[in-house]
Parts: C-alpha cells; sequence; structure tokens
C-alpha cells in the first residue's frame, strides 16, 4: 500500500500546475510585446516609405512636364533651351539625387542621373548647332532616346520600390498572424489550467484549515486522541489521552496505551484498509480503539472510546440471554446450546429430565412476589445441590418458565441410573420450605419425566417433547417420576382425539348427568343429590370421569362443560321443585371456573335463566382450591351467600386447611374424602380422624357428608358417631332423571317451598 506517498504526489502536481501557469502568463506577456513590436516595425516602415513614395511621385511629374518640354522642342527648327526647361531640368535633378539618397540603390538612378547629366550638354550643343546650323540631325536624334530611356528607369525604380514595401508588409502581416495564433492557444492552454490550479490551490487552503480545525478539535476533544506515523510511533496525544496516561498511574508514556498498535496497523496495511477499530483494556477499563489513515500528512489519527459501560452492558445481556435472573441458572436457551453441542460429539449419548413444580401457584398466592421468589432461589439452590452430591461428571440443572426445571445428564441414560437421579430431586423438593420471615411453610413436589437422546429421540426437539409428555402423564397419574416409553405417544394420540371428541360432545347431545343421592342418616330419608357429568361416545360408550374431566382440566374445556352442568343441573331442580320435591342439588365446581372474573355474575345469570330457587343449589368446592387464595376464596364465598347459594367443601381433609382458615369460610357443609372412609371401621387412624371432624363440625353448626359409603359397617358406625348424611354405592348409584325420580318420591317429605331468586 503507498497511502504515504500521497501527499508528495499532491505536492508535485501542485508545483507543476503552478509552473505552467506563471509560464502561460510570461509567455502571454512576451507575446504581447511582440505584437506591440510588429506594429511600431509596421508604423515606421509606413512612416519611412511615404517620403520614397512622394519622391517618385514628383519624379513621375517632373519626368512628365520633361517630356512635355521636349516634345515641344524638338519639332523646332531651332532648339533653344528656356530657363523653365533649364529649371526643370534641374528640379529633375535635384529630385533624383534626393531619391538616391533615400533609396541608397545606385543603379537604376546612377543610369538616369548619367542620361540626365548628358541632357544639358547635348541641349546647349543643339542650341549652338541650330544657331551655326539649320538643322542638326545628332541632338534630335539624342533627345528622343533620352526620355524613354529615364522612363524606363523610373518606371523600374518603382516597381522595385514597390515589391520591395509589399515584402516587408507581407513578412509584417506573417510575424503577426503567428503571434496571434500562439497567443490564441495559449490563451486556451491558461484558461484549461486556471481552474484545475485554482481547485488545487483551494484545496490546499481548505486542506489547511482543515487541519488547523482538526487540530483545535483534538485539543479541546474530552475524548483522547493520538496520531502515529504509519509504524505506530505515537507522535501526537491531546490533553484528553495525557490525562489518561496521567490517571492510570502504570504508564509512563502514551505509547504505551496501546501497545498493540504496530500490529493493528500491519494488519490494516495488508488488507488494504483506510479504516479499522478493534477492543483494548486500559487501566481495568474497556476501549475501543478507531485509527483512519491521513494520507495528505502520512498519519495515523486514533480516537479512544471508553466503552466499558457498553461491554458490562452486552455481557449482562449475554447473561441474560443464557441465564435466569431470578435463580442464576442456565435457560433454555443455554440448555438448546448445550444439547447442540452434544449432539454433534460421537457416540456420545445423554438424557434429558423435565421437572414440573407442584402446587407452587398455591403456595405464591399466599405469599407476596418477593417472598415467592425466595421461595423458588430455595428451591433452585436444593436441586442444584442434591445434583452436585451425586457427583455426575457432566450434570446440569437447568430453570425454564415459571415452575418448570430440566435436567441434562451426559452419558447417563439407563434406566435405574435415571430413577436415582430422578428419587434424590425429589426428595429435596419435598423438604419444607420456610418463607424469609418464617411465618409460612410450604411443601411442595415434583413432577418428572425423562427421555434419552439418541436411544429414544433423534432430534432435541423430540428429546423435550419426549420427557415433558412422560412429566405430564406422572403429573395426571399422581406419580413422581415416569420414564419415556412409546406407549406414551399413543396415549397422547388418544388424549388428542379424546379432546377433539370432547370439544363437540355438548353439541352433539353426547353430554348427560346423573345424579347420586345423599342419605339423611336420623331420619333416613333424601336430603339431596349430586349432580355427576357423563359421556357417553357414539363409538366407546360410557366414557369414565376419571378418563375425560383431565383433559377437560388442561384443555380449558371444563369452563364451558362446568356452565353447561351448572345449568342443567338448576334446570332439573326447578322441574323437581314443580314437581313438590324439595330436593337440594349439589354442582362440582372446578379451580377455573372458580377463578373466572366473572364467575358471580355467570352464576347469578344461570339463577336468573332457570328460575330455581337458590336455597335448592349446593356448590361444592374443593379444599385444596379454597387453600389457593384464601383471601380471594373468602370474598368470592361471600358474594354467593348473598345469592342465598349453599356452599359444601368437597374432599375434605386432603388440602391441609387449618381451623383457624375453616372458621372463616361461610360454608355449609363438610364432605369428608372418601379414602377416610375407605378403611372404616378398621382403620383406628382414619377412625380418629373421622371422629375428630365430627366433633368440630358440630362445634361449627356444619352438617357433615360421608363420600364413598360401600358397606353396612361403614354405614353402621357413621350413624353410631351422629354424622349427618352419606352419600355412596351402599345406598345408591348414580342414576339418570328417569330412575333418580321415583327414588326421591318416595322418600319425599312436606316441606315449605322456597321462593325463587
Amino acid at each position: 500500500m503507498r497511502w504515504y506517498q500521497h501527499n508528495r504526489v499532491y505536492r508535485a502536481v501542485s508545483g507543476l500546475l503552478m509552473g505552467l501557469l506563471l509560464f502561460a502568463g510570461f509567455a502571454s506577456w512576451y507575446y504581447y510585446q511582440q505584437s506591440q513590436q510588429l506594429q511600431q516595425q509596421i508604423q515606421q516602415l509606413t512612416e519611412r516609405q511615404q517620403p520614397l513614395f512622394s519622391q517618385l511621385q514628383r519624379l513621375a511629374q517632373l519626368q512628365q512636364q520633361l517630356a512635355e518640354h521636349l516634345a515641344e522642342l524638338l519639332p523646332a527648327a531651332t532648339v533653344t533651351v528656356t530657363p523653365s526647361l533649364r529649371a526643370s531640368i534641374s528640379d529633375y535633378y535635384q529630385q533624383v539625387e534626393q531619391l538616391q539618397r533615400l533609396l541608397q540603390r545606385a543603379s537604376p538612378l546612377r543610369q538616369l542621373l548619367f542620361r540626365q547629366s548628358q541632357l544639358l550638354p547635348l541641349a546647349d550643343a543643339k542650341q549652338q548647332l541650330t544657331q551655326q546650323l539649320p538643322t542638326n540631325d545628332l541632338a534630335l536624334a539624342s533627345l528622343p532616346q533620352l526620355l524613354p530611356a529615364n522612363t524606363a528607369a523610373l518606371t523600374q525604380l518603382t516597381a522595385e520600390f514597390n515589391g520591395d514595401l509589399s515584402r516587408q508588409l507581407q513578412r509584417l502581416q506573417q510575424q503577426t498572424q503567428q503571434t496571434q495564433k500562439f497567443s490564441l492557444w495559449l490563451l486556451i492552454a491558461v484558461m484549461a489550467l486556471a481552474p484545475v490550479t485554482a481547485i488545487a490551490l483551494l484545496a490546499s487552503g481548505l486542506s489547511y484549515r482543515q487541519r488547523q480545525r482538526l487540530q483545535s478539535f483534538a485539543e479541546q476533544n474530552p475524548l483522547p486522541i493520538l496520531r502515529s506515523n504509519r509504524f505506530g510511533q505515537i507522535n501526537y496525544s491531546n490533553p484528553a489521552a495525557k490525562a489518561l496516561v496521567a490517571q492510570s498511574g502504570k504508564l509512563s508514556s502514551a505509547q504505551q496505551l496501546l501497545a498493540d498498535l504496530p500490529q493493528q496497523l500491519r494488519q490494516m496495511e495488508q488488507q488494504g484498509q483506510q479504516q479499522c477499530r478493534w477492543h483494548t483494556q486500559i487501566d481495568r477499563q474497556h476501549y475501543q480503539v478507531q485509527a483512519t489513515l491521513l494520507p495528505d500528512a502520512e498519519q495515523v489519527q486514533l480516537h479512544l472510546f471508553n466503552d466499558s459501560d457498553a461491554h458490562q452492558a452486552l455481557q449482562q445481556l449475554a447473561q441474560h440471554t443464557h441465564f435466569d435472573d431470578l435463580t442464576g441458572l442456565p435457560n433454555r436457551h443455554q440448555f438448546m446450546q448445550e444439547c447442540e453441542y452434544w449432539s454433534k460429539q460421537a457416540g456420545v449419548s445423554f438424557s434429558f429430565g423435565s421437572l414440573n413444580l407442584q402446587h407452587f401457584e398455591r403456595v405464591a398466592s399466599q405469599i407476596d412476589f418477593q417472598s415467592a421468589d425466595e421461595v423458588m432461589q430455595q428451591l433452585a439452590s436444593r436441586l442444584s445441590l442434591a445434583l452436585f452430591q451425586l457427583q455426575l461428571p457432566h450434570a446440569r440443572l437447568y430453570r425454564f418458565e415459571g415452575a418448570n426445571f430440566g435436567v441434562l445428564l451426559v452419558h447417563q441414560h439407563q434406566s435405574a441410573d435415571l430413577l436415582k437421579i430422578a428419587r434424590q430431586l425429589a426428595l429435596a423438593a419435598e423438604r419444607p420450605l420456610v418463607s424469609s420471615d418464617q411465618r409460612h411453610q410450604f411443601h411442595l413436589s415434583l413432577s418428572q419425566g425423562y427421555a434419552s437422546y439418541p436411544q429414544q429421540a433423534k432430534t432435541i426437539e423430540e428429546l423435550i417433547s419426549y420427557a415433558e409428555l412422560a412429566a405430564q402423564q406422572a403429573k395426571q397419574q399422581e406419580c413422581s417420576t415416569l420414564l419415556f416409553e412409546a406407549q406414551m405417544r399413543q396415549r397422547q394420540r388418544q388424549y388428542l382425539l379424546l379432546e377433539a371428541d370432547l370439544r363437540q360432545a355438548e353439541q352433539l347431545g353426547q353430554l348427560m348427568l346423573h345424579y347420586q343421592p345423599q342419605l339423611r342418616l336420623a331420619p333416613q330419608q333424601i336430603l339431596g343429590v349430586e349432580a355427576l357429568l357423563r359421556w357417553h361416545h357414539p363409538k366407546h360408550g360410557m366414557i369414565s370421569p376419571a378418563e375425560f374431566i383431565p383433559v377437560a382440566e388442561q384443555s380449558g374445556l371444563i369452563i364451558p362443560i362446568g356452565d353447561w352442568v351448572l345449568r342443567q343441573a338448576c334446570q332439573q331442580a326447578h322441574r323437581w321443585h314443580q314437581q313438590g320435591l324439595m330436593v337440594s342439588m349439589s354442582v362440582n365446581l372446578s379451580a377455573k371456573q372458580f377463578r373466572q372474573p366473572d364467575f358471580v355474575a355467570k352464576i347469578y345469570a344461570i339463577l336468573k335463566q332457570t328460575e330455581v330457587c337458590p336455597e335448592l343449589i349446593e356448590l361444592e368446592l374443593t379444599e385444596s382450591l379454597l387453600m389457593r387464595d384464601v383471601n380471594g376464596a373468602n370474598q368470592l364465598m361471600n358474594q354467593l351467600k348473598e345469592l342465598g347459594l349453599k356452599l359444601a367443601i368437597d374432599d375434605f381433609g386432603t388440602g391441609y386447611s387449618s381451623l383457624a382458615y375453616l372458621k372463616r369460610f361461610p360454608v355449609d357443609t363438610l364432605k369428608i374424602d372418601r379414602a377416610f372412609i375407605a378403611h372404616l371401621p378398621e382403620d383406628h387412624q382414619d377412625r380418629a380422624i373421622v371422629q375428630s371432624v365430627l366433633d368440630m363440625a358440630k362445634h361449627l353448626n356444619l352438617q357433615v357428608i360421608a363420600e364413598g359409603v360401600e358397606t353396612q359397617e361403614q354405614h353402621q358406625w357413621l350413624l353410631e358417631n351422629d354424622c349427618d348424611a352419606l352419600q355412596g354405592f351402599w345406598f345408591s348409584r348414580p342414576l339418570p332423571e328417569d330412575k333418580c325420580l321415583p327414588l326421591l318420591q318416595q322418600s319425599a317429605q312436606l316441606a315449605v317451598a322456597p321462593q325463587p331468586i
């Protein structure tokens, strides 16, 4: 690269243009002077030849006069030289001598003078002869010869004069034309070179002023600015650069600011670049260096920008991109990159575990966001520690979104090993978590699913999908861990088909309600029924609620289906009421229904549409649903009570509720979960639990219904311990409306009919 020679060439071209301009100016002046001299010569020639021309004209006149005198003289008998003739001849002789002096030409004039000198003697001789002789042939013969000779001489002289004058004028005209042509071409050249020279001079002036401004800019610029030669030797540093050297305390000169400058400049020259950027570190600060070549000065100007903040921001961005802000664990993006890396390694197998945290929403609803974040951090620390204690060579924990984690296990794909790892993680998650204020204690659990690459999944996407599918089915089956199996994909397809059919079940009239009576023990009579949803599939027949209700919950179909169930139950209760049957109708509510913003308004609208008496409708809420948000649940329950509805807590005893919370809820009925009834009366622990619930409900003035009663022994024990009512196969299975009606009529009792809302 010859960038450092550009300035030298520029100066040479500028000097050449200046020389040409000066030469053109001098040549124009010189030829202008030559033109002036030629004009003077023409004027002088004209002035010098004018007397000669006048003399020639005078001689011609005298020659004519003399010829006339001779013409008169010759025919006379006697030749007499008169004074006038003599004066004419004398004047002629003087004019010839004067012309000779002017022309300085001897030959024709000498002949003329010679002949003229003979004229007077011949005239005198002719006079003498005429006086003596009557005729003089010799004189008469000589006079006629003299005049033609003089006339010929005069004509020759005039011709030579005119020729000489013409040649001189022609030579002067040629010189004048040549001078004009050269001056014209020279003027054209000057006009062509003048703009170029002017531009060059203007550019030079602008460049000089620009350098002055740049110099001033560099001195006043707060950013460090340096200049070096093309070899990287710093020869200028502005005050900001000097201050940077002084502040560092470790550098003695500006040369030490950029130790890699010579190498960077060599790369620029090799690559033919005029500008480049690179990053460097000065005294623990990150700087961006911008180098720009200055060809006119054969220098490199260097600007230093402190981008420590930008560097830190990039590091933070990389941290946010690859790691979770809350727990500090690597995130899904980082997980995908590491999976891609391991998948490209020959002969390497690895497994992925999808970890879904259960009940965290319930925990978060009881505390503030900060405390919920602290709980999540505690859990992440526990899981990381548990994974570390397993001392696996390549195992890493990740946090995905929400309450979902992932674990990557390289060189681990054996089922026994995966189950062992999953067990350790489950134990770490199940230990109680305590909030930072020590006021709350929480119990969480994990649903885990594992899949292996490449034994099961052939791509990373399949690996994640299989593991999440296994975790999802582990949650559905209420177990801790499942390893992916090919049958899971079949079950997943069945699930999707079931969901598609369920979306059309209501419109196709496949959904129906069955009613299970609730028996009061003392006195024995039916006090109400529970509406239970049934699905009659055209191909598969009756599908169990345990099979399609989870599908409805996960797909969100539980909301429209729940509304349909409530509307159908209210209509049935109204019809029975019109038939004189005072039967309480219990309807189960899902958690998603209960959390709808317009839940109370929707209940009110259904009551108005069906014209049912609110006192006949009892809404069943699970204990776990209420415990997720105690305050919000209590507020909604009060609004439902204002509508005149009855409320029941379903599956009581499974949701870790306390007596303090139970006192706050405006409930009417407790339904003991079938898990505590199944082993009565043999299991003494179940007897103690049920007895305590009965005693507590009696003190709180709550009605108790035991669910899942299937034997006479269970019925007898409940009767002896003052349980209010029971529900189960011992008394009746869920029945369709046409079979339930006779049973209700047999057990009918007279009561004052409540009024509809």
